[in-house]
């Protein structure tokens, strides 16, 4: 947990070696409004930037046990959510440019959950 604080400090070129990068919208839970964030992926920690060039980051997630599949919502296409492992927790909601970006974005988080990452350095999730 100190190494995601510690992560959380840091500007998101600082992270060595991101398993994924690259922007997304996240659905804001309180607002309900769809915010553009650029997201890095680290050793199943999610990170929330505001842009790339932000010095530190908006928010994390610790994605074990979390399920990623397509969902479907009005008026939106190319959305995706990562399911908690307990109802308690944290639902998360994202929609992609295009559909090939929701399909990588889709492919980087099932392959944390299998257990191995992908690298890329391409301007959205890989």
């Amino acid at each position: 947990m100190d190494t995601v604080v510690s992560n959380m400090h840091s500007p998101c070129g600082s992270l060595p070696d991101p398993d994924c990068q690259g922007y997304l919208c996240k659905l804001s839970q309180q607002w309900k409004s769809w915010k553009k964030r650029f997201l890095v992926l680290k050793d199943a920690c999610l990170y929330f930037y505001k842009d790339r060039n932000a010095p530190v980051a908006v928010g994390a997630f610790l994605l074990h046990g979390y399920r990623v599949q397509s969902c479907s919502m009005t008026g939106k296409k190319n959305t995706f959510e990562a399911i908690p492992p307990e109802p308690l927790m944290r639902h998360l909601r994202f929609l992609a440019d295009t559909e090939y970006e929701k399909k990588r974005a889709e492919l980087c988080q099932k392959q944390l959950q299998d257990g191995f990452y992908a690298n890329s350095d391409s301007d959205y999730l890989t």
